[in-house]
């Protein structure tokens, strides 16, 4: 599964200052043809079959309060992700369509902790994904 047959997927990358390697463009390309580009700014988490990507954009001193999503298959942007205020961000995919995010504290008067995002790339609608629950939802210590 994964991208559209016939598709690669070129990620620009770079190396922001006091940052993590990061994405700033993808392209999707037919032949020798770009059929489709985004705008990101993150740091890829591809869910195992590759049809979905999240990216938090994190640097050393925290994260963005926004993770970007992306359908592989439909070759379109969903909506993202918000948080009210900047944390430490770690992601991953509980399954196709779990998004896992560890919540770290800023400082010591916020608590860490985790939350779980259905991503479902069908649906007419770009609605924000859906929080659900966490397989397994210890957190570990810091």
């Amino acid at each position: 599964m994964g991208v559209v047959s016939n598709t690669m997927l070129r990620l620009h990358w770079i190396r922001p200052y006091e940052g993590f390697d990061t994405v700033t463009r993808i392209d999707a390309i037919r032949g020798s043809k770009v059929v489709r580009s985004f705008r990101i700014s993150g740091q890829p988490a591809f869910n195992r079959t590759k049809t979905l990507v999240a990216f938090p954009d994190c640097w050393d001193g925290g994260c963005s309060t926004e993770i970007q999503v992306l359908d592989l298959v439909a070759l379109k942007e969903l909506a993202p992700i918000r948080f009210e205020r900047e944390w430490f961000f770690e992601v991953s995919w509980e399954d196709e369509e779990r998004l896992k995010v560890l919540l770290g504290a800023m400082n010591p008067d916020e608590k860490t902790d985790i939350h779980c995002f259905t991503v479902r790339a069908a649906g007419p609608f770009n609605k924000p994904p859906e929080r659900t629950g966490c397989a397994g939802r210890s957190v570990p210590s810091r």
